[in-house]
């Protein structure tokens, strides 16, 4: 890639009409590389399992003590690596609206399950901002249990918008396989 002064690159993207145009060297693809899929999937199986353990450790594996119920001291820092890992996720979030979902929207395909992958993701950074900073009781019990069910079924979510592809991919080969009839 030639690397350009601002000005150079301000006057490609504004185009001849005015309307922003990227330079066919800035232009993404609609489907991210490998490396980075599989590091949208390790942030988002960091987010899952540390969310799954932070539940866990805070449900199951209380330590009594003699002063009374106490966490187990690796709670929290599973919920640190959590907060990490969702933060990363956000960000990836941009990315993949940036680049996957704009590009992919007009072509309608898989529209439903990406729609509610993104609902869903959205739904868990509202609620997981809403648990840091509401203090009151019943909503905080609420928003805990509509953040830790839609982060369970997230996984879920995922592989319905991604099973979607490979379901359509194979009729597409099984398609172009079959051996054309004449009339």
């Amino acid at each position: 890639m030639n690397r350009s002064s601002g000005a150079q690159v301000s006057q490609q993207l504004a185009g001849a009409e005015g309307i922003a145009t990227a330079p066919s060297s800035l232009i993404l693809t609609a489907r991210p590389t490998r490396r980075i899929r599989w590091a949208l999937y390790a942030i988002g199986a960091g987010v899952w399992v540390s969310g799954l353990l932070w539940w866990v450790y805070d449900h199951y594996l209380l330590r009594q003590t003699n002063i009374g119920i106490e966490e187990n001291p690796l709670q929290v820092w599973w919920l640190r690596l959590h907060a990490l890992t969702a933060t990363v996720a956000v960000w990836l979030l941009g990315y993949i609206c940036a680049v996957h979902v704009q590009r992919n929207w007009s072509g309608g395909l898989r529209r439903s399950s990406g729609l509610l992958f993104v609902s869903a993701f959205a739904l868990l950074v509202l609620s997981g901002y809403l648990l840091y900073y509401v203090d009151a009781d019943r909503p905080a019990a609420f928003i805990t249990q509509v953040h830790w069910i839609v982060g369970l079924c997230a996984p879920l979510v995922f592989v319905v918008h991604r099973g979607l592809r490979r379901q359509r991919s194979r009729a597409s080969a099984a398609r172009k396989a079959e051996p054309r009839r004449l009339a």
